[in-house]
């Protein structure tokens, strides 16, 4: 669980749920590699200060009670990005088709549902059988699977600190047919299993070292030992929620929303009919009186948020990085740099959330005015840079064309079911640029308004980067006889790293 210039809301999705087609020959997979350049050895010099595109904002603190949300980076990614060469070596579609695993997946009598991000170096595959969801596990770098056997899940699994909760597919011996009970299990990235207390009927995901579970009709929190922890503490739903700033937020009784500390203490009751994570120190919340305000981490709200900033469906500030904020103000149609007590510090046509640097004290949001040619990066004071963020490219009709990230996002405003997704994609530090109307090219842009990578994507169809540092794609054979699509997972630099193909009989 481990909750894009510059770090952005996710504009330029271009799938939320790739779908794949049924049977994908290894012609395909030939066809696809046919003209590449095989990636060069001598790699040219490295991007400066790239790896601080993977900084996000899970920086909690860890009493080691329970475990922190970190920036899910791994070493490797790490590495990569620092040893980036300027493209050269990239082939024609903008991907590096070094040697990389492939997962083949034999799809008879099944068709492809879905396939997850990556998070802890792990990706699941779903499929489907007479009696429901089937989840097989894979590790990106090796591309081995996690487990010989497919596993069953709570929700939409996903790895956090290197487990995940998982039950059989089949009914435990001596199971009565008119009331099935399933085993249910913490699989750990190596394969191995602990069985759960047998009266468990369902556990959600981990988030820093928690997780729900539910046995005798009473939801609880569980330990990644499998323990039952937190007496005191009565959670309404299977969502467990990150530790930010020293705060988890969770849902209580009465659909209420209540905050607890490191130590698992109760330090906010639940009170609240909507919530968020804390960030810099700050949540937005909604009171029992319907207002929606800013709170410390003790509760006391610092400001009432004003009508402006209101939307049908809830606030339209984002949340606080480095102590500020970009807020859709809607009596001006503009984007406002704000702080948490609601002073305005500048005010944009167009603007995303703020992005963290490498240096955690430091952040970003790509802002817009009508009257600027380019974007650029503006701070929490809301000072600007001086240089815009683009790419000079050369368009299909041979005239100067520009390729630059858009803040043309409203800032987020999720449901409170919302928020334990949105704070795996927020402050990746990483952004998806596409021209669609001047040529088929498309970047990926970090945090400082850095160009990581250029691609085609009339070949590839890039999804958002997880924080681990991974990015699915859908790769298009349109210009080949073999028609076929399938999925490869890339890191930051356009390194193929895995690809999903069918498995052929």
């Amino acid at each position: 669980m481990k909750h894009a210039l510059l770090a952005l809301a996710l504009v330029f999705s271009i799938t939320s749920q790739a779908q794949i087609l049924k049977k994908i020959g290894e012609a395909a997979k030939n066809t696809a590699k046919q003209g590449v350049e095989t990636l060069k050895q001598n790699t040219k010099e490295g991007i400066t200060n790239a790896a601080e595109l993977l900084v996000g904002t899970k920086h909690g603190q860890d009493t080691g009670k329970t475990k922190s949300r970190q920036t899910d980076i791994s070493v490797e990614a790490t590495s990569q990005i620092k040893e980036a060469a300027t493209g050269d070596d990239h082939a024609a579609d903008g991907l590096r088709w070094g040697d990389y695993p492939t997962v083949e997946v034999d799809f008879d009598d099944f068709e492809w549902a879905k396939v997850t991000d990556v998070y802890d170096d792990i990706f699941a595959i779903q499929k489907y059988d007479s009696k429901g969801t089937i989840w097989n596990f894979y590790n990106v770098e090796t591309a081995k699977a996690v487990s010989t056997r497919g596993w069953r899940t709570q929700d939409t699994p996903r790895f956090d600190n290197g487990i995940c909760a998982v039950c059989d597919t089949a009914p435990a011996k001596g199971s009565p047919a008119n009331n099935p009970k399933y085993q249910w299990y913490i699989l750990r990235k190596t394969g191995e299993t602990t069985a759960l207390d047998p009266t468990i009927t369902a556990v959600g995901n981990f988030c820093d070292g928690l997780a729900v579970a539910k046995a005798n009709g009473k939801m609880f929190f569980i330990n990644d030992k499998g323990k039952a922890v937190l007496p005191d503490v009565n959670p309404n739903s299977f969502i467990t929620y990150p530790l930010k700033d020293a705060r988890r937020l969770f849902l209580g009784g009465f659909q209420k929303f209540g905050y607890l500390d490191a130590d698992g203490r109760v330090v906010i009751e639940p009170q609240y009919k909507y919530a968020r994570d804390f960030s810099s120190n700050h949540a937005i919340v909604r009171n029992a009186s319907g207002k929606n305000v800013i709170i410390d981490p003790t509760g006391r709200e610092v400001s009432e948020i004003p009508s402006q900033y209101m939307s049908f469906t809830g606030t339209t500030i984002t949340d606080f990085v480095c102590g500020g904020a970009v807020a859709r103000n809607n009596e001006t149609e503009r984007y406002d740099i704000i702080t948490p007590t609601m002073e305005v510090r500048n005010s944009f046509d167009k603007a995303t959330a703020f992005y963290n640097t490498l240096n955690i004290d430091e952040a970003n949001a790509l802002v817009m005015n009508n009257d600027w040619k380019h974007p650029k990066l503006c701070t929490p004071n809301g000072r600007t840079s001086d240089s815009s963020i683009f790419i000079t490219i050369q368009g299909n009709n041979g005239e100067e064309a520009y390729l630059q990230p858009e803040p043309n996002g409203e800032p987020d405003n999720p449901l409170a079911a919302d928020l334990l997704d949105r704070s795996y994609w927020n402050n990746t530090g990483l952004r998806l640029a596409n021209v669609y109307l001047v040529n088929t090219t498309g970047a990926l842009f970090n945090s400082q308004g850095k160009t990581l990578w250029k691609y085609d994507n009339e070949h590839i169809k890039p999804e958002d980067f997880s924080p681990a540092g991974y990015a699915k794609g859908i790769v298009m054979e349109a210009k080949s006889a073999a028609t076929e699509e399938h999925f490869v997972f890339f890191d930051t630099l356009g390194n193929i790293k895995l690809e999903v193909v069918a498995k052929t009989n």
